[in-house]
């Protein structure tokens, strides 16, 4: 029996109730807190393995359906170098269709396993200078920065603690993705920015709700009035990928974060519309959130955030 529960005399019956009853509210909170959290146990652990099963099965789907896609691949090559000239301009067509096709698949494959592996590495969280992985992630985009003769700029990058292999796949999805959607005829320019932000709040750059305003977050980053909300706990730093391309309708954006999902045919604009679920997975990976600001011919701007 503790200090709360002494009882004075002459006591009040009114009093005792309210105690008692006090006392059963206390421990009827404490059981649904308890029930609870073991749910949360439960979910927490069924959602682990469904990530292991989702990776096992992609691991296993890449694997087994890469040899012959390779053996696709070889032979339509051979028959392309061996019977050229046998083949009028519709059997070259067929051959072209062939390849165009068996690579998409490879690609697909590809970055399918690489979004199953997101969170398999979490562990290999290190001390990252973002300006040296910006630098490999511009040197494996070389040919495409050459080809659409882009413009890449940045601000001087911090160092954070993030899964290195995880940021350079951040950032070349969001830069190649900033290379390859632009009007014709229109050279890229593509800027990586970063500041930090103090306590969730923003107010030069506008992009954070007021602190203490209740926020909920959707696919998007905006909240549920239209207003871009990456919410924050605490100092973080915001990273931004600016780029002056087609740009996207404000309806557009909900669906974008979304695996498999596609604004364009492919025809037009090549993907495999996994490379922006990636990026929002490996940010909320690294407990941050991610959104976007855009408007159509004049650009998009792609936000992250990452702990300080």
């Amino acid at each position: 029996v503790g200090g709360v529960d002494y009882i004075s005399k002459p006591f009040q019956v009114q009093e005792v109730l309210a105690r008692v009853e006090n006392q059963l509210t206390i421990q009827r909170l404490q059981k649904q807190l308890w029930a609870k959290n073991l749910a949360l146990e439960t979910t927490n652990q069924e959602l682990e393995r469904s990530n292991r099963e989702l990776e096992q099965f992609a691991h296993v789907l890449c694997h087994d359906l890469n040899q012959p896609l390779q053996s696709i691949i070889l032979h339509t090559d051979m028959l392309d170098i061996n019977y050229q000239d046998r083949l009028d301009m519709k059997g070259e067509g067929y051959i072209t269709k062939i390849r165009d096709s068996s690579l998409r698949m490879k690609t697909f494959m590809q970055d399918l396993l690489v979004y199953a592996k997101v969170g398999a590495d979490s562990q290999d969280i290190t001390s990252t200078d973002c300006n040296i992985v910006l630098e490999q992630v511009l040197d494996n985009l070389k040919a495409a920065i050459s080809e659409k003769n882009a413009l890449i700029t940045n601000d001087s990058l911090p160092t954070v603690n993030v899964s290195q292999t995880q940021l350079i796949q951040l950032f070349q999805n969001l830069i190649s993705n900033a290379i390859k959607f632009q009007a014709p005829g229109t050279s890229p320019q593509v800027k990586v920015s970063v500041k930090p932000v103090d306590n969730s709040r923003d107010t030069d750059h506008g992009i954070l709700p007021e602190v203490g305003r209740a926020s909920s977050i959707n696919a998007t980053g905006f909240d549920e009035n239209g207003r871009n909300s990456l919410e924050h706990g605490g100092n973080y730093w915001l990273f931004g990928v600016h780029d002056n391309g087609i740009g996207m309708e404000p309806d557009q954006r909900s669906h974008i974060f979304e695996i498999f999902q596609r604004l364009h045919s492919s025809q037009d604009y090549p993907g495999t519309g996994i490379g922006l679920a990636t990026c929002k997975k490996i940010v909320e990976n690294h407990g941050g959130q991610i959104g976007v600001e855009s408007e159509p011919g004049v650009g998009s701007t792609f936000y992250g955030t990452a702990p300080a």
